[in-house]
């Protein structure tokens, strides 16, 4: 099966966003922190918490994120 490689992209920097969100849940990551990953094929993804904001009744952050597959 073959993939987007856009689409690929696009599914790592959710991720990295969800896991940051998390993070900064648990007190574990605050606003201005940065997150690297690095898969085992050398891809980097660059995450940072820009800071809160609230969606209905739910906080939640405002991420940032950046890098390729």
């Amino acid at each position: 099966m073959r993939y987007n490689i856009k689409y690929k992209c696009r599914i790592v920097q959710f991720l990295i966003a969800r896991a940051m969100a998390l993070l900064h849940s648990t007190g574990e990551m605050a606003v201005g922190d940065r997150s690297n990953g690095v898969s085992i094929i050398g891809s980097e993804f660059h995450g940072k918490v820009l800071g809160t904001t609230q969606v209905g009744s739910l906080h939640a952050i405002r991420p940032q994120t950046s890098g390729r597959a």
